[in-house]
C-alpha cells in the first residue's frame, strides 16, 4: 500500500529526524504577516500540549526525549530578534509498529479540527511515513517513521511570540 500527498513541503529523512539535527529548518513557526500574541511559556506549553495530543490520537503511545528551543522568525518583519517561536523535537514512544493506520489517524484527527495537511504520504514496502500539518495561528508539526518500527519523530513549530526578557545591552 503506497499512499502520498505533498504540497511544497520537504521530505524528512528518518535518520534527520531521529537526530534532530536541523530543527530550525525542518519546520518555519513565522511569517511576515504574524502578530506575536503568545508568552514563550505559553508557545513552549503549546508545543509541548500538540505532542502530547498526537501520542494519545495514536494510542498505547508515550511522549519521551522531548528538546525545544527558542527560534528567531526570520521571516517576521520585526528584524530585532525578539519575534520567536519554539522550534520543538520529540519522539513518540509505541506499544506495537507504526504502519499506514497510525499516520491515517493524525491525518484524520488534525484534518477535523480544521488544520491543513501539507504532506501525507506511507510506503508499505519500506514501513515508512510522515504527515505535516500546519495552522496559521497555532504552528505546524510533522509526524515521521523513524530507523524504529516503535519510534516516531515528531517536529514541531509553535505560533509566534515576543521575547519579553530580552537583554538591553
Amino acid at each position: 500500500m503506497v499512499y502520498s500527498r505533498r504540497s511544497g513541503s520537504r521530505v524528512l529523512g528518518a535518520a534527520a529526524a531521529a537526530t534532530f539535527a536541523a530543527l530550525p529548518l525542518a519546520i518555519a513557526g513565522c511569517s511576515g504577516t504574524d502578530v506575536p500574541s503568545l508568552t514563550r511559556a505559553q508557545a513552549t506549553q503549546h508545543s509541548n500540549e500538540l505532542v502530547n495530543e498526537v501520542a494519545e490520537v495514536i494510542g498505547k503511545a508515550k511522549v519521551v526525549n522531548p528538546t525545544t528551543q527558542s527560534t528567531p522568525c526570520s521571516s517576521s518583519s520585526d528584524d530585532s530578534g525578539k519575534v520567536r517561536y519554539i522550534s520543538a523535537a520529540y519522539q513518540i514512544s509505541l506499544s506495537e509498529a507504526a504502519d499506514a493506520a497510525t499516520f491515517g489517524k493524525v491525518r484524520d484527527h488534525w484534518r477535523s479540527l480544521g488544520w491543513k495537511i501539507t504532506e501525507d504520504w506511507y510506503k508499505e514496502d519500506i514501513r515508512k511515513g510522515s504527515v505535516s500539518v500546519k495552522k496559521s495561528d497555532s504552528g505546524s508539526f510533522t509526524v515521521v517513521s523513524t530507523d524504529s518500527a516503535k519510534l516516531l519523530a515528531v517536529l514541531a513549530a509553535s505560533g509566534c511570540y515576543r521575547e519579553t526578557d530580552w537583554p538591553t545591552t
